[in-house]
């Protein structure tokens, strides 16, 4: 394993970024448990010692890529918080998940991830705090609507798994021939949604 140290970074044209989209790569088309760091350094042209100056083993290497993922969601979600009231928002965010086709390899990462993950427990934690770290602008802007008087303080998680649940639904199936989102499909899940847990 290569010692950090400051301004000593690997000479290789492989940055950290290069190294986790081809570990994308693998793990999206093979699943994490069968992927070795040998073969992510091989993909990337590159000595294992390069692999192991950015990540300490495959778990950090992946909970860093989730972490990216994760806080470029949080980017657009509070792009998409700065425009107009709650529902707007909420079908902002809905719109922004149906729209476009489906990447299947990041569906196909997420599922190898949540099977991957439950044998290591180091790795369950760190993205147990990642979740609640970056589900924490969504949960402020309910939060708000709570303090406005809008929504019930008892419906604010009942609010939070059914959005959940929507932009789940959005991923998954679009793209997908067999079900087809019209364009007042986000709109009408925003509405359905907020009279779910009577939102005022």
């Amino acid at each position: 394993m290569i010692k950090k140290t400051p301004g000593r970074e690997p000479k290789t044209k492989n940055t950290k970024q290069d190294i986790m989209q081809n570990a994308f790569n693998l793990f999206s088309q093979k699943g994490l448990k069968d992927i070795s760091m040998r073969e992510i350094a091989q993909a990337c042209g590159v000595s294992k010692p390069v692999i192991y100056y950015y990540f300490k083993d495959k778990d950090d290497l992946c909970f860093e890529m989730v972490n990216n993922m994760a806080r470029f969601q949080a980017q657009k979600l509070l792009a998409l918080a700065e425009h107009g009231p709650f529902e707007t928002f909420l079908e902002n965010i809905i719109a922004s998940h149906t729209n476009g086709k489906k990447n299947k390899a990041i569906v196909s990462f997420m599922l190898h991830l949540h099977s991957y993950a439950p044998a290591h427990p180091r790795l369950t934690k760190r993205l147990r705090s990642l979740k609640d770290e970056q589900g924490g602008v969504l949960i402020r802007c309910i939060k708000k609507e709570v303090a406005s008087g809008r929504l019930s303080a008892k419906e604010q998680a009942t609010l939070l798994h059914l959005i959940i649940a929507a932009v789940t639904h959005s991923v998954i199936n679009r793209g997908e021939e067999r079900v087809k989102f019209n364009k007042s499909y986000p709109k009408d899940m925003a509405r359905a949604i907020l009279k779910a847990v009577g939102y005022k």
